[in-house]
């Protein structure tokens, strides 16, 4: 069992994340501080989207866990810059489509393929339902959390990781991409 101190931060962050905006997530879970910014680092992206369990692992041995997959992992396609941390706005991206379920875009595929366009409306979708849109007033430090204009930006390049050049894809790849950011996820879950 960890500590007292553990076990409540591990109670506030449960409650965050089931409670509280995106902003507010990501603005309790990220840890890197850089150009009056803050970014999550990958261990920070598994820990925002995995409950506190009462594990008597700490803080460092979870991050090794979250290190040693890394290397192989799915959820590096969510750097969308390449930078390796991940900014609010990568963040939403990843989000989105942890929060897709499979039945929902299995209404979007005709001929077992998915459109560009039928994608965009889907993942406009899926940010309204689960309320990802961000939203600048509710950031309570804007000072560090930077959302800007890009994030029609990022959109494009959310759908360029999807699609690349091609006007549609098949809506396996959705659905394999689904179940790999799902199977990252249940491992760190079980390894942390």
């Amino acid at each position: 069992m960890p500590d007292l101190k553990t076990c409540l931060r591990g109670e506030y962050e449960n409650r965050i994340f089931q409670e509280s905006n995106v902003e507010k997530i990501f603005e309790v879970f990220a840890s890197i501080y850089r150009d009056k910014a803050i970014y999550m680092n990958y261990c920070d992206l598994l820990r925002s989207i995995c409950p506190f369990n009462y594990t008597t692992k700490s803080k460092e041995e979870i991050a090794e866990v979250a290190e040693k997959m890394k290397p192989n992992s799915v959820l590096r396609m969510f750097d969308l810059d390449g930078s390796g941390d991940i900014s609010i706005e990568e963040y939403v991206f990843f989000l989105t489509m942890y929060y897709m379920r499979d039945f929902q875009i299995s209404k979007y595929c005709k001929n077992d393929q998915i459109r560009k366009e039928d994608f965009i409306t889907f993942y406009r979708k899926t940010q309204s339902r689960f309320n990802l849109n961000l939203m600048p007033q509710n950031i309570l430090d804007s000072r560090s959390v930077k959302v800007d204009n890009g994030i029609l930006q990022n959109e494009e390049k959310v759908i360029q990781v999807i699609f690349g050049d091609q006007a549609t894809v098949p809506c396996k790849k959705i659905h394999d991409l689904k179940t790999k950011i799902n199977y990252e996820i249940d491992y760190f879950k079980v390894r942390s």
